[in-house]
């Protein structure tokens, strides 16, 4: 079973990292 603390995380890095396309919203949720 996977916790969900490790599932945001990945969510999170994975948006920020997407950060090419959606530039202005992924620094606003990174910050």
């Amino acid at each position: 079973m996977v916790d969900f603390r490790t599932l945001i995380a990945l969510l999170a890095v994975s948006f920020c990292s997407t950060d090419l396309r959606i530039r202005f919203a992924s620094n606003q949720s990174c910050r």
